[in-house]
């Protein structure tokens, strides 16, 4: 009889931040989470506040920022885990704009897991409509 043996890989992928190694899984149910946060990330980004900031008094901004810093500490922990906005706001220098650049990259991370996957089933699904020809 024979053995077919198939190696999988773990779904997932390491990001070095400050020296430090995060995992990031791209199993189904993470990709799904991950998807989600980034569009409510997305959405929110670009709702424009009802005031201009130049226009905003100390305490509006201030506001402002917590939500900010509270939208981007939900998605760096979405991806990354519980707990871990601090040390990774630490290692950008607490920086927001360093932090912006950690979310974009983990945004084009995602669309490439999100497209192979669309790519694969397109694949999967041409292969089985061209057999039954």
């Amino acid at each position: 009889m024979a053995r077919i043996k198939i190696d999988l890989e773990q779904p997932y992928d390491e990001f070095e931040i400050g020296g430090k190694v995060y995992k990031v899984y791209y199993d189904d149910d993470s990709l799904r989470k991950y998807e989600k946060q980034c569009h409510k990330f997305a959405d929110e980004a670009e709702a424009k506040p009802e005031k201009e900031i130049s226009q905003m008094s100390e305490e509006e901004k201030k506001k402002l920022e917590e939500k900010q810093r509270g939208l981007l500490k939900e998605t760096i922990e979405t991806f990354f885990g519980e707990n871990t906005y601090e040390e990774i706001y630490e290692a950008a220098g607490r920086s927001l704009v360093n932090m912006t650049k950690v979310v974009m990259a983990l945004s084009e991370w995602l669309d490439s897991k999100m497209n192979v996957a669309q790519q694969k089933r397109r694949e999967h699904y041409t292969k089985r409509n061209k057999k039954k020809r």
